[in-house]
């Protein structure tokens, strides 16, 4: 979502968008996050764990919409309600 965000944002120069600090704290919470998904699967069942990925679909989904300021759909609210 930072990511995105950052892609939205009209710079004040040309330049790249990697160049942006909310593109870097972006790439740099997934990674982080990506990480500490994968050190808790040595200390929790992968049962646990797997559903944990649906809500954070569904978090993108309603930060999206804060955000970014994302029109919710029928559909998207529909896709979020089955995440849940």
């Amino acid at each position: 979502t930072l990511q995105k965000k950052a892609h939205m944002v009209k710079p004040k120069k040309k330049s790249s968008v990697f160049v942006t600090p909310l593109w870097w704290i972006g790439s740099a919470s997934l990674g982080i996050g990506e990480l500490l998904n994968f050190v808790a699967f040595a200390f929790a069942p992968a049962s646990l764990l797997t559903p944990l990925g649906g809500w954070s679909v569904a978090i993108a989904g309603l930060l999206a919409i804060k955000i970014l300021g994302e029109r919710p759909s029928r559909t998207k609210m529909i896709g979020l309600a089955l995440c849940i």
